[in-house]
């Protein structure tokens, strides 16, 4: 088992040399602390919390942050929290969380999953960070209002059952189920989300623009996009302009695609500008501009940046 001190000594590893990185679960969470506040941490963190107190990171006037360590690309255990796009007071969130977005506003949610796979060193195994995406919220899921209803009508289904019930803070409860009332029922609500490298309409672009793995990628919206590379600008990193336009040529025509226009016979065509280039050091980003379907209407686009590097 590695320590706290063994893992900080991890991810200062992990940001010098990164073909592989050995990752634990706090380590993971503090790799991803130190990209997103560009190493000011002690100033810009206003909130930390854990697996039951969400977010796992909260940046100061920036995005709360949820990080995900999984062993496959499936499913995301949520768990009772339902997929969001923002963060707010009204959030099943800490009373102290609570208190900073009353005082300041309302956060972008970015869903931060890590992949990880367990690597045989010596006598060991460790855990090796393989793929690792970026998502905003406001790309990927719909409106809280989708879930909310869901939930709603679940809990009335709930209700219509002939047993006693009890008002909970879950999706139900039902009471005295055998006859001398020594059981009840807890039903609990465990939200779970695809993940952003198993979406068709992701997935697809993606692997239009990745040769190889493994890759970082980001999904931004596109104005935030341009507000990161005016601040990267400011830091002195190096920022290529590119005016490149390409097509992604989608073979299989299926119903999924419909959203988009411009179909060609049973393929479909979408457009990624090759925006800029970013260098860190020795790190090279390839920042695109495309669309994807908006999660509350598929008839319409939102406009995104994809950020794609390999490890």
């Amino acid at each position: 088992m590695i320590n706290c001190a063994e893992e900080a000594e991890l991810v200062d590893e992990a940001n010098e040399d990164g073909n592989r990185i050995n990752l634990m679960g706090l380590a993971l969470e503090r790799f991803i602390e130190k990209a997103f506040c560009k190493g000011l941490s002690d100033s810009v963190v206003e909130f930390r919390g854990g697996k039951n107190h969400p977010p796992d990171l909260l940046i100061r006037n920036g995005a709360a942050i949820e990080v995900k360590k999984e062993e496959t690309i499936g499913e995301i255990s949520l768990n009772s929290s339902f997929p969001s796009r923002y963060l707010t007071p009204e959030s099943k969130i800490t009373k102290k969380c609570k208190e900073i977005l009353r005082q300041s506003k309302n956060r972008d949610i970015v869903y931060v999953i890590g992949l990880v796979e367990s690597v045989k060193q010596g006598d060991a195994k460790v855990s090796c960070l393989r793929n690792l995406s970026f998502v905003y919220g406001s790309t990927y899921v719909a409106s809280s209002e989708t879930y909310v209803n869901v939930a709603s009508e679940v809990q009335g289904a709930i209700r219509e059952l002939p047993y006693e019930d009890t008002d909970t803070k879950e999706l139900g409860r039902v009471n005295s189920v055998d006859i001398l009332g020594r059981a009840s029922l807890r039903i609990r609500g465990m939200w779970i989300l695809k993940n952003p490298l198993k979406e068709i309409h992701i997935s697809r672009v993606i692997s239009g623009l990745v040769e190889k793995t493994p890759f970082l990628v980001g999904i931004i919206p596109w104005e935030k996009y341009l507000e990161e590379e005016l601040f990267v600008k400011n830091k002195g990193i190096q920022v290529t302009p590119i005016d490149n336009e390409s097509n992604i040529i989608i073979d299989d025509l299926i119903e999924e695609w419909k959203w988009k226009v411009g179909e060609f016979g049973n393929s479909v065509q979408i457009q990624a500008t090759l925006h800029s280039n970013i260098r860190v050091h020795n790190r090279a980003f390839d920042c695109y501009k495309t669309s994807l379907p908006d999660p509350d209407n598929p008839a319409t686009d939102i406009e995104v940046g994809i950020v794609l590097s390999n490890f």
